[in-house]
């Protein structure tokens, strides 16, 4: 099945799941914006405090009198469509905290100055490595908290001079929070791979992507059918629950593989993490999951055959290799792999933490259960007017 019909196929599917509401929207005391990373955000809101999910994604249209009314007005005010429907939304929820995991999502931040009196959190949800997304526009300041992978994110925004009321570099949630599920002791006794090849966007508009994971991928095939005592593993974007796209997937992989490679679905949301963890050495063209792996400890290679870094921020660091030569490629890959995570870490862990911060219980898990556990008159305090 081709990229076009998957696409088509998708957005169909996201038309006809569309739930309209035409009931009044109750208020709730946090309200997270977008399914996407809400259930992980849910899991450390206290249970004594109410929360709600708002669907960006066409999942669900609130269509009652109030939600029109109040979206006209502040489409009268100059906002955009868009804008004035989330506005609307969030004003009838009045929560004292709106949290969402697409921190790049230039709405969101928005509505952090349009309602000031809400605190707004955005947690950083992907590194956009090796470069930062413009979809937040230059010189603009937002009155919105951000929590990011590491100092990479903030330096950029300082250069473009896009401002927050307060940024800070936390590590990754979602890391953070399959660490707290899992034990997996000591590393180098976990090990049931050589290298694990991070799947990478493969079902998207933009065909650029899609030919340097396949170039990328190429490589490694090359690779290994030199070096066949290396054991290999893709660790996939996919799993059985969305039956065509993981058909594609594993014919894609078949295709440039053959028999070299394992290929793990994605049957839970830590597959990918687990998958690496058992890896002497993770590989990927740019997936934020490679950025993650080094923040839990682990050796990671990003490549990028066909891109160079564009932004205001020049990159450099020694597990970021840009280059269009394939036996650079291999040299770099018996370098990882002749290094121990230990030597890996003395060696480079200033570069690291630049780009993501340990993972762990205290880095963004801290921060974001502080925002959720405000002091108790600051809940009760703030009037639902």
């Amino acid at each position: 099945m081709s990229r076009n019909v998957v696409r088509m196929r998708n957005a169909w599917q996201r038309i006809v799941r569309t739930r309209r509401s035409f009931s009044a929207i109750p208020r709730s005391d946090v309200l997270l914006i977008d399914s996407v990373g809400a259930e992980e955000i849910a899991t450390l809101i206290p249970t004594s405090v109410s929360y709600a999910t708002f669907y960006a994604r066409g999942e669900s249209l609130h269509v009652n009198v109030r939600t029109v009314m109040l979206a006209l007005g502040y489409v009268l005010r100059g906002r955009t469509p868009w804008v004035a429907y989330v506005g609307a939304v969030i004003r009838q929820v009045n929560p004292r905290v709106a949290l969402t995991f697409i921190d790049n999502a230039p709405y969101f931040h928005e509505m952090a100055n349009l309602f000031p009196e809400i605190h707004f959190v955005a947690v950083q949800n992907g590194n956009r490595f090796p470069y930062i997304d413009s979809t937040l526009p230059a010189d603009r300041f937002y009155s919105s908290i951000l929590f990011t992978f590491g100092d990479y994110e903030i330096e950029n925004y300082r250069l473009q001079n896009t401002r927050f009321s307060e940024i800070r570099a936390c590590g990754s949630l979602r890391s953070s929070l399959s660490l707290l599920k899992q034990n997996y002791g000591d590393s180098e006794q976990q090990v049931d791979f050589d290298i694990c090849f991070v799947s990478s966007s493969f079902l998207i508009e933009d065909d650029y992507w899609y030919y340097e994971n396949e170039l990328l991928a190429t490589w490694l095939s090359e690779y290994l059918a030199v070096h066949h005592s290396q054991i290999a593993v893709v660790a996939m974007r996919t799993g059985p629950d969305d039956q065509q796209a993981h058909e594609f997937e594993k014919d894609f992989y078949q295709r440039l593989f053959s028999h070299r490679v394992i290929l793990s679905p994605r049957l839970t949301s830590d597959a990918t993490y687990q998958t690496m963890d058992k890896s002497q050495v993770t590989i990927s063209c740019g997936s934020s999951a490679s950025i993650e792996s080094l923040g839990r400890g682990n050796r990671s290679l990003i490549c990028h055959p066909l891109y160079r870094p564009s932004g205001p921020l020049d990159v450099s660091a020694p597990f970021i290799l840009e280059t269009s030569d394939r036996q650079e490629f291999f040299m770099k890959v018996n370098e990882f792999l002749g290094m121990s995570d230990k030597c890996f870490h003395a060696e480079y862990q200033q570069s690291i933490d630049f780009f993501c911060r340990p993972a762990g219980e205290a880095g963004i898990l801290t921060a974001l259960t502080g925002c959720l556990s405000l002091p108790h008159n600051v809940w009760a305090d703030r009037s639902h007017s």
